[in-house]
This record gives C-alpha cells, sequence and structure tokens, in this order.
C-alpha cells in the first residue's frame, strides 16, 4: 500500500505510475479451521506472491520488504503476525506487529514521515 502525505497547497507535476515492479516478495500462510471437531484435513497452506513498485514508492517498499524478511527482528517481522480481518472472496488485512487489530505496527523509519 502507498500512502502520499502532502500539503493541498503544494503543486504537483502529475505522473503516470511506473507499472514496473522491482521486487517480488512472498507470505506463506496457513489457515486453520479451529472449530471444535473441525477435520484438519481442510486446513490450507499456501503463498501468497506479491508484486513491489519499487520506483514509485520506494520507502514504503523497503519498510515492506523488510518487515517481510524479518532482518531486523521483532516488532519489524510479520512471521507469526496474524490476519487480523477477512472478508471472504475480497481482502485479508494482517501485519499490525504491535496490537494485532489493525491499528500498531512501526516504520523502519522511526516515526518520521516518508518523504
Amino acid at each position: 500500500v502507498c500512502v502520499l502525505l502532502c500539503d493541498a497547497k503544494k503543486k504537483f507535476k502529475k505522473r503516470e505510475p511506473s507499472k514496473q515492479v522491482t521486487e517480488k516478495v512472498w507470505l506463506d500462510i496457513e489457515i486453520k479451521n479451529n472449530t471444535e471437531g473441525a477435520d484438519p484435513e481442510e486446513d490450507y497452506t499456501g503463498r501468497i506472491i506479491i508484486g513491489l513498485y519499487g520506483e514509485d514508492c520506494p520507502k514504503t517498499v523497503q519498510n515492506f520488504v523488510a518487515h517481510i524478511t524479518g532482518e531486523l527482528g521483532p516488532p519489524y517481522s510479520y512471521k507469526g503476525v496474524p490476519f487480523h480481518r477477512i472478508a471472504q472472496g475480497f481482502l485479508m488485512q494482517g501485519g499490525d506487529t504491535t496490537h494485532g487489530n489493525g491499528t500498531g505496527g512501526p516504520s523502519i523509519f522511526g516515526g518520521k514521515p516518508f518523504e
């Protein structure tokens, strides 16, 4: 996800996104049915491959890659972090490494806003 926070008074040149994936990363996921009496054969393990656009939002990509690889260790790692929201057939949200509910998670850049 790339979010641009800016002063509305500034004028920016409109430009087309690069449409060039600069890095690919993946999440290995496990989905378990924790319902009592559930058949463990119905559990699912798989891989989500994600293409990142480093030319369009380099700091966002750098931050995301660091969390995916876990190179800096907790709390800068998505390893074992659950998805806190799932809308079946639509989306999964996760990555909150501090609260587990979508309200937290540190940046490798500290509290400074991205440039």
